[in-house]
């Protein structure tokens, strides 16, 4: 296997143990939406009742008496309002009353008086009408008046024109089907609020004035057959399925990007991409880790919406159950590209994962409900989000579901209504390019913010392949940027350098220079130690070796190639050990052996066995199969050093190896790294100056970010020390100064360095070092009558060389932003501000409160984004769910005219259906001459029953009846019959202004009449008429049952992010052991969780 397979099949074996590891959230992922989509199909199955034959519903014809009788039921009172007023409209309005007369008598709860109950007035224009209803609609709060407005147009008698201007809405004139399936109750609203009965007696007066004879036909309207189906409780169900499905997804999808960002978050991520990991390889192993579990998930869903348990069909019966499996698939491959966007943006995993919730979950509660939305609008939202993407994928399958029509391969970019609407397949590829998309685009936000660990690239990197390179060589740079090169010592002319640092540079967002301007040169088989106090930038020196951090400026050699134009090359000779364990939570010991043993390119077999051999060195073969959180602190910082080592890397980069370690390992530690050395270019930080002396070929001392001195320790020794040490213990505390003259007259310069309870320590230079054995002889012979008690002598420490070199820096003007060690706390300790009471009981309750209270204030201040962003998150999410009931008590909306002709549907492809048993019948003759110059073909039927033929239709040819049929005919001596689909939303009016224009043209008198009529809604409504306009929306009511679900689905998601928030603060603390040092102080736990 190649070292790049190697290192993909490695990836995927850390995600299965993942997996293993967690096996109960695993399945729990897969049980959850599993158990959902079963409760979805049980329902289903109880709820659908299939016809026993394939006969549909014959609907009983509607004479004009019946549409009269059907007119303005909801309603006690009707006002109608006309304009212009003239001879001619006059004459029509009059017969219009006559023959509404007969409505509100016939009504019981109504006045015998006619002009109680119906109230009909004049305007001289439009605007006045318009006026006269909102003086007379827009302050009331009655819910059962109406108002229709008639605006004669064109009252030329061979070309009719008028309007139809009702107070009651939504019309939905903007568009012609609906957004699924059958429309019964736009077709209801036309009858039942009295448009049709009002079109009707408007056309009838019209002939009458014209022809002036009373027509001789009546007009009779008949629905489609329509499937004996009740698809009331199935709308809840596919309203439902698309929100759970995203929630089961959602949910999900929470688990991943917390893992992503917690290997983010921990520099773990970075580590691996040391050892040779690929950034893609990351990513795709987090892909397939998904997809292991999501396809089994999309299978379970797949199968409980497609599978026909009972015969009764499933929640899916039309579409092809490869196009539903297909669909998850897509949309979980989508998903889990999307949170790598995510991922890429935050580096706190409980924020990221709550983020996720939100930006998928809170636009699609409020997009999911917007209606009428253009179909470039609906594609841009799909590419933007993916849960919107779902969510118009699901309303494109039961638009064939509610039409009977067949979705499968065949028909997968139809949009079910014969339309050019949005189709399942325009969604698969809006699934495909947005996981092209949001991978481009999580790729390039993580090269650049790569987090707390990593090294960024500038914003224009992908541009830097057409951009000329600046090639170096690293011998024109300077050795050391010192003025003072004394302080350096020159190597040797038989050394190379392994690593030469140039320049380098670390300035952090808030100003301070962390590193400033370090050059340094490293030499191959030697250990180098880099000392320096805490903050000194030891460790960001070496994070940005390492690439974990990013330099603002200067570069980095190994042999002759910058590290950070290649960084992936150094990487594969280099062995870290970082200052904070990066180890995984969920592998054992020897697992974390193997998997970066084989991440160096290793063999499974050798990564074992080295692995095992690395912890017999470490003494760690008893925890080989040992969880990391189980280790000490000291087993964890050798796991870290033996990651480091596995595979025989050429550079070691050790930073603090042997913190936490007791003395014995640390002498363990010491031997190996000696056994090391020559072999490897190794660079080791520490705070423990014996350690530095022991192992240090060369050391390294920073200070303020900037490299103090650098050489051998005797280098060190010789340049900082004081010399020897000369220490006296003495008989007599006060006599020090006969000592000290007898050592001076002895020829020795010595510097008495202090003096107390009998000892006195002198300093003596290294040159007179020869004078010392004779010194010593003369102490020793007078030792009596000097009052010695014994004496010592000391060469100098690194530790004394280390605490010289910082008192000579901070005598040096500061050159860097960095705060000064200088600066220290005064506490006055004077007796007076010192008292030794303590408060007890309920006072001291009081203050522990206050205390806590203080701290958790001061968290959630200096926290205020992500405390105000979960507060408001909540809240709209609420506020957005009143919405539905909110914009019921808003005024409607202003729709636009809509003139109500068959022509307006000539997108798709119209047949119309003529039937007589005369084949001379006028009416038939005109109404097929009137279809076919709508754009319409004609099949004609003579001595059939139009309604057996409209049925075998709909069997036989579902699609094409409904699709492209949308009205029909059939005609005898006496009758005129408009047949007409209860899909398009405004069908009803059209067949019936062809009828009686038909009834009209058949008259030969009146052949060349034509008759037009138009849809234009009132918007006359202001705030205070909120209830009115309530009550007239009747028919677009929400099913109780569905808003019930929202809200069993919504308030529990609000409270669980607000919840979410309240609980980041306690577990953060009881993780860090915080709160344990709290109640250990004597806070009981009441006032704990109180505060």
């Amino acid at each position: 296997m190649s070292h790049l397979g190697r290192n993909f099949f490695t990836i995927l074996w850390k995600n299965f143990v993942l997996r293993k590891r967690h096996w109960v959230i695993t399945l729990m992922e897969i049980f959850i939406p599993t158990l959902l989509f079963y409760g979805i199909s049980f329902v289903n199955n109880k709820a659908n009742k299939l016809p026993d034959d394939p006969l549909r519903v014959i609907f009983p014809p509607q004479t004009e008496a019946n549409i009269f009788e059907s007119a303005f039921i909801n309603h006690d009172v009707v006002n109608i309002a006309y304009t212009p007023a003239n001879d001619f409209t006059n004459t029509i309005i009059e017969n219009v009353k006559n023959m509404m007369r007969h409505i509100v008598k016939s009504r019981p709860y109504k006045s015998d008086n006619l002009n109680d109950n119906l109230n009909i007035t004049s305007c001289t224009s439009e605007d006045e009408l318009e006026k006269y209803f909102a003086k007379l609609y827009g302050n009331t709060t009655e819910s059962n008046y109406i108002g229709y407005g008639i605006v004669f147009t064109n009252t030329d008698p061979t070309n009719f024109h008028y309007k139809l201007r009702s107070t009651s809405t939504p019309w939905n004139t903007a568009i012609l089907f609906p957004h699924s399936g059958y429309n019964k109750e736009s077709t209801d609203q036309y009858i039942f609020q009295g448009f049709i009965a009002l079109q009707l007696a408007v056309d009838k007066a019209f002939i009458q004035l014209v022809t002036n004879s009373t027509p001789a036909y009546e007009a009779i309207l008949q629905q489609f057959p329509l499937e004996k189906f009740n698809d009331a409780i199935k709308d809840t169900i596919r309203l439902f399925v698309p929100l759970v499905a995203v929630v089961s997804f959602v949910i999900f999808l929470q688990y991943l990007v917390k893992r992503i960002v917690e290997e983010k978050q921990s520099g773990i991520k970075e580590l691996m991409k040391m050892m040779g990991l690929k950034t893609w390889m990351i990513w795709t192993g987090w892909m397939l880790n998904f997809m292991m579990v999501s396809t089994i998930i999309s299978i379970s869903i797949t199968f409980f919406l497609c599978y026909d348990f009972t015969g009764r069909g499933g929640v899916f019966m039309y579409t092809h159950w490869s196009l539903v499996l297909l669909m998850f698939v897509f949309f979980s491959i989508t998903m889990v590209a999307f949170s790598f966007i995510i991922s890429a943006f935050f580096y706190r995993p409980t924020f990221a994962m709550n983020f996720s919730t939100v930006i998928l979950m809170f636009p699609y509660f409020i997009l999911r409900n917007l209606k009428n939305v253009p179909m470039i609008i609906q594609i841009l939202l799909s590419i933007i989000l993916p849960t919107i993407a779902l969510e118009n994928c699901f309303s494109v399958m039961f638009v064939f579901e509610k039409t009977r029509n067949t979705l499968s391969w065949s028909t997968i970019f139809s949009d079910g209504v014969g339309g050019n609407g949005i189709s399942v397949g325009m969604i698969f590829i809006i699934f495909i390019l947005d996981s092209i998309l949001y991978t481009m685009i999580a790729w390039y936000v993580d090269s650049i913010f790569p987090g707390p660990y990593g090294r960024s690239k500038p914003w224009y990197y992908i541009f830097q392949w057409i951009l000329p390179k600046n090639v170096k060589d690293s011998s024109d740079f300077k050795q050391y940027n010192s003025s003072d090169k004394r302080n350096f010592e020159a190597a040797p002319a038989n050394v190379k350098v392994g690593i030469k640092i140039d320049n380098l540079c670390k300035v952090m967002p808030n100003n301070v220079v962390a590193v400033d301007n370090v050059n340094l040169d490293i030499y191959k088989g030697e250990i180098t130690a880099l000392l320096g106090h805490n903050g000194a930038g030891k460790t960001t020196t070496m994070s940005i070796i390492t690439g974990m951090f990013s330099p603002t400026s200067g570069a980095v050699y190994v042999d002759n190639y910058n590290i950070f134009e290649r960084m992936d090359d150094f990487r594969s000779s280099l062995g870290l050990c970082p200052q904070h364990n990066l180890l995984f939570t969920y592998l054992t010991v020897e697992e974390h052996l193997i998997f970066f043993g084989l991440l160096k390119g290793m063999s499974a077999s050798e990564a074992k066995t080295d692995g095992l051999k690395l912890l017999n060195l470490m003494k760690m073969i008893n925890k080989k199969d040992v969880l990391v959180p189980k280790l000490s602190g000291g087993m964890k910082r050798k796991l870290s050093l033996s990651i480091a080592l596995i595979g025989n890397p050429k550079v070691l980069m050790l930073d603090e190896p042997t913190s936490g370690m007791d003395p014995e390992s640390r002498r363990e530690v010491w031997d190996m790294l000696l056994k090391l050395r020559g072999q490897r270019t190794i660079i080791i930080t520490t705070h423990f100056m014996e350690e530095a002396d022991v192992l240090g070929d060369r050391i390294a001392i920073m200070d303020h970010g900037r490299i103090q001195c650098y050489g051998t320790t005797l280098f060190l020794k010789k340049l900082y020390g004081t010399g020897y040490q000369l220490t006296i213990m003495k008989e007599n505390a006060n006599d020090v100064d006969s000592i000290t003259s007898y050592i001076k007259s002895s020829g020795v310069d010595a510097e008495m360095k202090s003096s107390f309870s009998g000892q006195v320590t002198y300093a003596l230079k290294q040159e007179q070092s020869h004078m010392f054995p004779k010194l010593f002889k003369r102490l020793e012979d007078n030792k009596f009558l000097l009052g010695i008690k014994g004496m010592g002598i000391a060469c100098t420490t690194m530790e004394e060389v280390f605490l010289k070199v910082g008192e000579l820096t901070r005598n040096l003007p500061a050159k860097s932003s960095r705060p000064s060690r200088g600066q220290t706390l005064h506490r006055d300790n004077s007796p007076e501000n010192l008292s030794n009471e303590r408060i007890k009981g309920l006072t001291l309750l009081v203050q522990q409160f206050k205390c806590l209270f203080h701290k958790k204030t001061l968290y959630s201040l200096r926290k205020w984004i992500g405390t105000c962003t979960f507060v408001v998150i909540a809240s709209l999410m609420v506020l957005h769910h009143m919405r539905t009931d909110i914009l019921d008590l808003l005024p409607p909306k202003e729709e636009p005219p809509l003139q109500l002709r068959l022509s307006a549907y000539s997108q798709v492809s119209l047949n119309t259906f003529i039937g007589s048993n005369q084949t001379k019948n006028p009416v038939l003759k005109r109404f097929k001459h009137l279809v076919t110059g709508e754009g319409s073909s004609v099949t004609q039927l003579y001595g059939s029953d139009m309604l057996l033929r409209l049925q075998n239709e709909s069997i036989n040819n579902i699609e094409h009846y409904e699709k492209h049929m949308i009205v029909a005919g059939e005609f005898d001596s006496k009758t005129a019959k408009g047949l007409f689909s209860t899909i398009p939303i405004h069908a009803i009016p059209i067949v019936l202004n062809l009828v009686t224009q038909s009834i009209l043209q058949s008259n030969p008198k009146t052949s060349s009449h034509k008759i037009h009529i138009t849809n234009h809604p009132l918007n006359i409504y202001t705030n205070e008429c909120k209830a009115n306009a309530k009550g007239e929306i009747i028919f677009v009511a929400i099913s109780p049952i569905l808003i019930s679900m929202q809200w069993a689905v919504l308030i529990p998601l609000a409270m669980l992010i607000l919840v979410s928030d309240c609980i980041t603060f306690p577990l953060t603390e009881r993780v860090s052991n915080a709160k344990q040092i709290q109640l250990m102080t004597g806070v009981p736990h009441v006032v704990y969780y109180l505060s």
